[in-house]
């Protein structure tokens, strides 16, 4: 996703991640992978990369689907200076409704642009 404003600030990124959030728990790949692409699509429709990963990695964690309240967390990493263009890495964990939590994982470029990176089970508790 291409995003207008020139801040690469935490809100900022923060919000937009809550977006992602908000249209993974909706089940919307269509609109997520339109919004904000998906960087491990490898060759797949992202959508159905986005929807597939998800029902992978909740397999993984023995749920059946996302916890329908509104309550994750959010942690925007910076990258040091770089010769990647990548600015920052934003980190969503987002409880399973069997209490274990998925990790969405998206990138920020010096472009101004966030990508869906990758949908995995996290290791935390």
């Amino acid at each position: 996703m291409q995003f207008s404003d020139c801040s690469t600030d935490e809100r900022t990124l923060s919000g937009l991640a809550a977006t992602a959030v908000r249209l993974l728990r909706s089940s919307d790949f269509s609109g997520l992978a339109n919004q904000f692409g998906y960087g491990i699509a490898l060759g797949r429709d992202p959508a159905k990369a986005i929807r597939d990963d998800l029902e992978s990695s909740l397999f993984e964690l023995s749920a059946t689907g996302l916890e329908p309240s509104s309550d994750h967390a959010i942690t925007v990493k910076y990258f040091g200076q770089n010769d990647t263009g990548l600015i920052a890495l934003v980190e969503c964990v987002i409880p399973a409704n069997n209490g274990r939590k998925l990790l969405v994982e998206l990138i920020v470029t010096d472009a101004k642009q966030i990508v869906l990176e990758q949908i995995s089970a996290a290791n935390v508790r």
